[in-house]
């Protein structure tokens, strides 16, 4: 589905509501000569399809975020395509979640956590584990506190790789991965591809099954 939203109010003119799943994405259109879009994960989106939002990290030297940042004013319309891609939606009959973000890879599971949480069985069991270099990058922090406070199932695992300031969990998403018992999770992730592949390694040698590991790079 192609649509037109008005940056900065989320609102999308369409001709049909986005159908939209927990964990898709939609590509955003930088420029028309020549075309060219990026693709943004959606961390939120209005019951009705109405609305929805993305969030966007601006990448030193990035020319999709460059344009982004530089050209792109509130009430502007741009056009999306989608929602697309499935690798990230939770399959309804998964027990057992653990998800996987590293740094601005937390965004598509902010709307798949709030799913799990408030709108699934509450005998599902589901970890978080975000990953990032400097405690300020841990985006948010307080959603996923409160989810946690809301279901005794939710585990928000925060872990700091390089802030010595940091009092909390240090290191890789891998060393917390290497702490939980696997046996019988889905495992969705989604983090730069450094991540994904050392995270692969250790799913892989922990025994979890090929068909039980999803993932998208950020």
């Amino acid at each position: 589905m192609s649509t037109r939203s008005h940056f900065g109010s989320h609102y999308a003119e369409q001709i049909q509501h986005l159908d939209y799943q927990p964990g898709q994405f939609i590509l955003v259109k930088i420029q028309d000569a020549p075309a060219m879009y990026r693709a943004y994960s959606i961390s939120s989106c209005k019951k009705d399809g109405t609305e929805l939002s993305v969030t966007v990290k601006k990448m030193p030297g990035g020319y999709g975020t460059g344009i982004i940042f530089s050209t792109f004013k509130e009430g502007d319309l741009v056009e999306l395509e989608g929602p697309l891609g499935r690798e990230l939606v939770v399959s309804r009959d998964s027990e057992k979640v653990l998800f996987v973000a590293g740094g601005i890879g937390i965004t598509p599971f902010v709307p798949m956590a709030g799913d799990m949480v408030k709108n699934r069985d509450k005998s599902k069991v589901v970890k978080l584990i975000h990953g990032v270099n400097q405690a300020k990058e841990l985006l948010y922090e307080d959603h996923f506190t409160k989810l946690g406070k809301e279901s005794k199932n939710f585990e928000y695992i925060k872990i700091v790789a390089a802030d010595k300031d940091w009092n909390g969990k240090k290191g890789f998403v891998t060393d917390a991965m290497k702490e939980l018992d696997l046996k019988g999770y889905k495992v969705y992730m989604c983090g730069p591809k450094p991540m994904i592949n050392a995270s692969l390694k250790l799913l892989r040698s922990a025994g979890v099954e090929e068909e039980n590991i999803y993932y998208e790079s950020a």
